[in-house]
């Protein structure tokens, strides 16, 4: 056979059976299938913080979860030392119209009143009593930021948050990512990247069930960062920071959070 010819009929065969994998993957069953309602949205990659600021600015806003931890009280009193006005509920106070916050730890709650003034409760956003602590005061915005993976009672705190929302009001939940790149790499060598106070990991298609599930629709969904890193530690921790940005800025599903903005579904009640 020619060389020509066996090289073009090389090359139809190479398709064909690419073609084979694909159908395997698209259609096929066991570890290999890949069925195409799995695939991710494409979403942009985003600054947490300044999404979030954004969809709060000149917005009646109520901020769950402000800082420090329950089971570390190092933590907190660290938190509770800094420049509280430069915190992201001080920043959150700059642009929303009105302010409110939630949340479990006293210690947060007293330093955050003295920095930041506004209106403030010690709840737990699990307790059947969270609505009764606005009495009939509803929001435009709901911040749910980086609270629900320390939770084991999803429904219940759902279910009170959007008892609390206006009734176009949209609940904003960011959470970390369980494909985040900073963690798959860290797995490598048998370290699990994960704040100890942490009950669950959660990627787009478990958080999109969760919300289906509670009768939540997805009305905008984003991959998040962080500001960037100004000092570090050592050279290899620079450039790991570096190349894990530049792939991150390529592929967005590897980021370090997840950002949906939800509201109840139509006839939800």
């Amino acid at each position: 056979m020619p060389l020509v010819l066996r090289t073009a009929t090389g090359a139809v065969q190479s398709i064909k059976f690419r073609a084979k994998i694909g159908k395997l993957w698209l259609h096929g069953k066991g570890h290999f299938s890949m069925e195409s309602t799995k695939f991710i949205p494409r979403a942009r990659l985003v600054d947490r913080d300044q999404f979030l600021m954004d969809c709060a600015r000149g917005k009646s806003v109520l901020h769950i979860g402000m800082g420090g931890c329950i089971d570390d009280d190092a933590v907190t009193t660290a938190y509770v030392s800094g420049d509280l006005k430069r915190s992201f509920h001080g920043k959150l106070s700059r642009v929303a119209r009105s302010l409110d916050g939630v949340d479990i730890n006293p210690k947060s709650i007293e330093a955050m009143r003295r920095a930041v003034p506004g209106n403030y409760a010690v709840c737990d956003v699990t307790s059947p009593d969270l609505a009764s602590e606005f009495g009939d005061k509803r929001f435009q915005v709901v911040v749910f930021g980086d609270v629900i993976e320390h939770l084991d009672n999803f429904r219940t705190a759902l279910q009170n948050l959007c008892s609390v929302l206006e009734e176009d009001g949209i609940l904003i939940v960011s959470t970390v990512n369980a494909y985040s790149l900073d963690a798959i790499l860290k797995m490598l060598v048998r370290y699990e990247s994960v704040n100890p106070e942490h009950t669950v990991y959660f990627s787009y298609a478990t958080l999109r069930r969760l919300f289906e599930m509670n009768h939540l629709e997805i009305v905008d969904f984003k991959f998040y960062t962080t500001k960037h890193i100004e000092r570090f530690g050592s050279l290899t921790f620079w450039l790991s920071y570096r190349l894990s940005s530049l792939l991150v800025s390529v592929f967005p599903q590897y980021a370090m959070g997840l950002v949906a903005v939800v509201r109840p579904s139509a006839g939800s009640g």
